[in-house]
């Protein structure tokens, strides 16, 4: 039976197991989350790592998980539904900018599931469905009620995430923001910059241990470490990734200047983990990736749109880190 819980929230349910929540009042209330390919450009979901059974009764808002409940359902061990299958991974590469998008071990003996259950019919629906951090996939037995005049979300006391906003942090203070995990802040006062250094080894060679540093979604941090800021913008125009060689040329004639080297390598790039896509303005020319790496007083903010601040001091922090002087 389907039925409307609240104003704000729409669930489906099954009569084996299942009921499908998500807000429907707001947009603005979507926190989207994100789907990362391999180094082969390939997103794999295992379905078999799922209990879909009515015995495991909880909610989950797990992007993979929620794919992997779809992908179970329209598999041919199940409904044989090939046409929204193809939609979930049309879905799911444009999330994830992948090439292909490969699922294993779809035929899932603990989905207890039956067909009277309402999906979602058309892109923007799944796509909300999947990604919004606030769509929950609740999973529940017959022997559990649901009333009308009770609200999901208190009565499996979910929480609800918000969006961390885009902001002029201060007047003197240039950030760009990914709705990934990353922004980017630098001084606009030029008299303000300290600049570092980068000193080459005895073979006039810059070595960048672009895997010793993690660039994913995470709790917030910021770092104006020079060698952690260049390896930043490797991973992100490196192998891997964007594959962008002008840049890539650009970032190497920039520490080259900066450090009198003439030879700059980059280790590990296949393997750095970098959440990052191109709602990102980056810098575009010499002068301005110079300043943001070498600058001390410019600072790489990394947080996941999923994390809060612990308190107001630590936020202050974060928008305001302390100013490095000459």
């Amino acid at each position: 039976m389907k039925k409307l819980i609240r104003k704000s929230v729409f669930e489906t349910n099954s009569s084996s197991a299942h009921s499908l929540v998500f807000t429907t009042n707001n947009p603005e209330n979507t926190v989207y989350d994100t789907i990362f390919p391999n180094c082969n450009g390939d997103v794999i979901i295992d379905c078999s790592i799922y209990d879909f059974s009515k015995y495991n009764n909880r909610a989950s808002n797990d992007v993979e998980e929620k794919a992997a409940f779809f992908a179970i359902l329209w598999d041919v061990h199940h409904r044989e539904d090939l046409v929204n299958l193809e939609l979930l991974k049309n879905v799911i590469k444009s999330n994830s900018h992948a090439t292909r998008v490969i699922f294993i071990n779809t035929n899932n003996d603990d989905f207890d599931f039956v067909s009277d259950f309402e999906l979602p019919s058309t892109f923007d629906e799944l796509y909300r469905i999947i990604f919004d951090k606030n769509c929950w996939l609740i999973l529940k037995s017959d022997t559990i009620d649901i009333y009308k005049n009770e609200s999901l979300a208190e009565k499996y006391n979910l929480p609800i995430f918000s969006k961390q906003e885009k902001r002029l942090v201060r007047t003197s203070v240039f950030e760009t923001n990914s709705s990934s995990a990353h922004s980017l802040a630098f001084a606009t006062d030029i008299n303000g910059a300290v600049y570092d250094t980068v000193y080459p080894d005895e073979d006039g060679c810059v070595v960048i241990p672009c895997d010793d540093y993690y660039f994913a979604r995470q709790e917030p941090r910021i770092t104006n470490d020079t060698i952690e800021k260049i390896a930043f913008f490797a991973s992100v125009w490196g192998e891997g990734h964007y594959n962008s060689e002008d840049k890539m040329e650009l970032l190497e004639s920039v520490i080259k200047s900066n450090s009198k080297a003439t030879e700059v390598l980059f280790l590990g790039l296949e393997q750095t983990v970098i959440e990052f896509y191109d709602d990102f303005d980056l810098p575009q020319d010499f002068d301005d990736l110079y300043r943001v790496i070498f600058d001390k007083n410019c600072y790489l903010r990394l947080m996941g749109d999923e994390y809060y601040f612990d308190s107001k001091e630590d936020e202050e922090l974060f928008d305001n880190p302390p100013i490095v002087t000459k």
